[in-house]
């Protein structure tokens, strides 16, 4: 439940990257719902919050979600290390850079100017499968990077790096799977930028997430 409470907070920073952490920590305590699972992990996330808000905050002093508006500028800093979490250049247009095919039954769920989308299930609360692209800031190397999020999730065995060209893009892929599904990591680079795809299917729809998927990967186009 703690890696789960994780993995939801940092979607909900990637979709929601304008907020303030008042609006963040109602969205995270929101999805709790009211089933005793989704109560354990609406408390989990609170705590955790609370937590880490305490705590980087101490040490930064501002942006306790590492949202990008801070006004500390990496881009001259040593390359980072991936810890479990990323900060994203958003002044990039994705849709200036890229063209995706996504299924009608996907939901935007960030500006027009993103590719942040998600099927979500009867009740919304939780995705069958999503697929957002953003592009790291603090790295200069997508194969280094994607070799780092390989190894930072080395106990859920990720499958082999491989690197694949399609549609004239050269991508480093791996993915891996834990008791909550599978997630697919996708990175690519041009024009001295770098950019990752992150595809995640819920255990109980891998199959029929695995078919959209594919669809949209071999979709991407650079523009």
């Amino acid at each position: 439940y703690l890696f789960y409470a994780n993995k939801k907070i940092d979607k909900i920073q990637k979709e929601n990257i304008n907020k303030e952490q008042k609006e963040l920590e109602k969205l995270c305590i929101n999805i709790g719902g009211t089933s005793k699972k989704l109560l354990i992990i609406g408390f989990i996330i609170e705590v955790i919050i609370s937590v880490s808000v305490v705590g980087i905050m101490i040490i930064q002093e501002k942006n306790p979600f590492h949202i990008n508006n801070s006004k500390k500028d990496i881009s001259n800093k040593k390359e980072n290390i991936y810890d479990g979490a990323l900060i994203y250049n958003t002044s990039i247009n994705m849709k200036d850079e890229f063209i995706i095919e996504v299924p009608d039954r996907f939901t935007n769920l960030s500006s027009q100017h993103d590719y942040n989308y998600a099927y979500h299930t009867e009740t919304g609360i939780f995705d069958k499968c999503s697929v957002t692209l953003t592009a790291p800031k603090g790295y200069t190397s997508i194969e280094k990077l994607i070799n780092e999020i390989a190894k930072y999730n080395i106990e859920s065995s990720p499958s082999e790096i491989q690197k694949e060209n399609i549609n004239n893009l050269e991508w480093y892929h791996f993915y891996y799977q834990d008791a909550f599904g599978i997630t697919h990591y996708y990175g690519t680079s041009k024009k001295n930028k770098i950019y990752l795809l992150e595809y995640e299917m819920q255990e109980d729809t891998i199959e029929e997430c695995m078919t959209y998927k594919d669809k949209i990967i071999n979709s991407i186009k650079s523009k």
